[in-house]
């Protein structure tokens, strides 16, 4: 009876060491999307940035500069289905790609 409750107690240690390494391994795994998510929507915020300072510099109004704008924002941007380019008014004038 004594060699079934102590292999019993170390099948629950071991059973419970296991959970703890794949908590372990799902907080790390977690992490380490969360920074993939982070990084990707500070590469957004910045390509944003300097949308909106190229469409406020002067002559920049153009449908062909502005489409051409565009179409940079999305490249290699494979998580992008498509860029929007909405004037002062709140109008979307153009989408790429069309």
């Amino acid at each position: 009876m004594k060699h079934l409750v102590l292999s019993f107690m170390a099948f629950l240690f071991i059973v419970t060491a296991g959970q703890g390494l794949a908590t372990d391994q799902l907080t790390i795994a977690a992490s380490k999307i969360e920074i993939g998510i982070i990084n990707t929507l500070e590469g957004i915020g910045k390509t944003l940035a300097h949308a909106a300072k190229e469409t406020g510099k002067a002559g920049v109004a153009s449908e062909t500069d502005i489409r051409k704008l565009l179409q940079a924002c999305m490249a290699g941007k494979p998580y992008a289905i498509d860029s929007t380019f909405i004037d002062s008014k709140g109008i979307m004038k153009f989408v790429e790609p069309k």
